[in-house]
C-alpha cells in the first residue's frame, strides 16, 4: 500500500481508480466491509482499490472542541489498511477551506483529481459544507460526472450496528470484550515501556508502565490482555487507573501498567503493543497493600484462564479454516 496526500498522486497511467471515502477511526467491521467491496470489484479490471481519508479528523478542525477520541493512531489505521490489500491511502489535508466546499465543489475539485470509476461509501454517507450531501446527491453528481456509487448496509452483530462512536461508549464503560466484536479484533494501544516508581515489584507483581500516543484508553479498572515485545505476544493483567491504594492523592492521567505473566527481563524503552481482552474487575482502593497483593493474585489467575481458553479457541477457529 501506497500513501499519498492527493489523488491525482494515484498514477494516471493505470485504469481509473475504485474509490472509498470515509474517516475510517477504528477499522471496525462496517469499514472492512467496504474497503474488501472496493479490493474484490477491483482486481478484476486491474484498477486501483483506493481509500481517501483525510487528516487530521474533519471534526478536530471543524468542531474540535466536540472532536471525539479517536480510536486509532495514524499509523494503526494504515496498517489495518494495509492488511485489507488497499493499493493506495490517500491521506488528504483537512482545512476549513476544504470544510466549507459545497457537494457540487467537492466530488469537481476533490474526487475528481483522481478521476474514478466507482465510488464506495457507507449507507449513511455525508459529505460537503455542514454535511449538506448525502447518498442520493453523490449518486446525482456520480451520473453528472461518470463515476457509479454504490452503498454498503450497515453491519451489526448481535442485533446492534456497528459504528466507531458505539466501540468508543463501550471501551470508555471498560467493555473491551464487547467494543471487539464490532471492530473484529481486540481494542489495541501502541506505546512505549517507560519506568515506574516500583511498587510493583516491591509486592511480588513487577509491572511495565506504557507511554502510549492513542487517544482513547479504555476506563480504569483491571482487564485481561497480552502485549507484544519483540514480535511476540506475552499474556498480562494491565491496571488502568489512579492506583489508589499506593496513591491517595487525587492522580491526573490514568496510569497504564501491565504485569506480564512468566516474564522478567529489562524491557525498558521497547516499543509494544496492548491488546485488551476482558475486563476483570473495576479499579478500587483496598485497606492495605496485602488485600491488594491478594487480588492481583486472583486478578491473575483469572487472566490466565481466560487467554489460555481464548488461546484454545483463536486456535480451533484457525485449525478449521485450514
Amino acid at each position: 500500500m501506497k500513501i499519498v496526500h492527493d489523488l491525482a498522486e494515484v498514477p494516471s497511467n493505470r485504469i481509473s481508480p475504485i474509490l472509498s471515502i470515509g474517516a475510517y477511526d477504528g477499522v471496525h467491521l462496517g469499514h472492512q466491509e467496504i474497503v474488501r467491496q472496493v479490493v474484490r470489484r477491483s482486481r478484476p479490471t486491474g484498477a486501483a482499490a483506493v481509500v481517501l481519508s483525510f487528516s487530521p479528523h474533519p471534526q478536530k478542525v471543524v468542531s474540535p472542541s466536540d472532536a471525539p477520541p479517536l480510536l486509532q493512531t495514524p499509523a494503526q489505521r494504515r496498517g489495518f489498511l494495509r492488511s485489507l490489500e488497499v493499493d493506495y491511502l490517500v491521506e488528504m489535508p483537512f482545512t476549513l477551506q476544504l470544510s466549507r466546499f459545497s457537494p457540487e465543489e467537492f466530488v469537481s475539485r476533490v474526487l475528481m483529481r483522481g478521476r474514478p470509476t466507482q465510488v464506495h461509501v457507507g449507507w449513511n454517507f455525508r459529505f460537503g459544507h455542514k454535511r449538506s450531501g448525502d447518498l442520493g446527491k453523490l449518486e446525482e453528481l456520480g451520473a453528472r460526472h461518470g463515476f457509479e456509487v454504490f452503498s454498503v448496509a450497515p453491519v451489526s452483530v448481535r442485533g446492534v450496528q456497528v459504528s466507531s462512536s458505539k466501540i468508543r461508549r463501550l471501551l470508555l464503560d471498560g467493555q473491551v470484550s464487547r467494543a471487539a466484536r464490532f471492530l473484529g479484533r481486540p481494542y489495541q494501544i501502541l506505546g512505549t515501556v517507560i519506568h515506574g516508581d516500583g511498587r510493583g515489584r516491591q509486592i511480588g507483581f513487577p509491572t511495565a508502565n506504557l507511554e502510549t500516543p492513542n487517544e482513547l484508553i479504555p476506563s480504569n479498572g483491571v482487564y485481561a490482555c497480552r502485549i507484544r515485545l519483540d514480535g511476540r505476544f506475552h499474556p498480562c493483567v494491565t491496571n488502568v487507573g489512579v492506583r489508589p491504594t499506593v496513591h491517595p492523592q487525587v492522580q491526573g492521567h490514568p496510569v497504564v501498567e501491565s504485569h506480564i505473566l512468566d516474564f522478567d527481563a529489562n524491557i525498558y524503552g521497547c516499543p509494544t503493543e496492548l491488546e485488551f481482552f476482558a475486563s476483570l474487575r473495576p479499579e478500587r482502593k483496598f485497606e492495605s497493600l496485602q488485600a491488594l497483593t491478594d487480588q492481583i493474585r486472583k486478578d491473575v489467575s483469572r487472566a490466565r484462564r481466560y487467554l489460555e481458553r481464548t488461546r484454545s479457541a483463536l486456535f480451533a477457529e484457525e485449525k478449521a479454516c485450514r
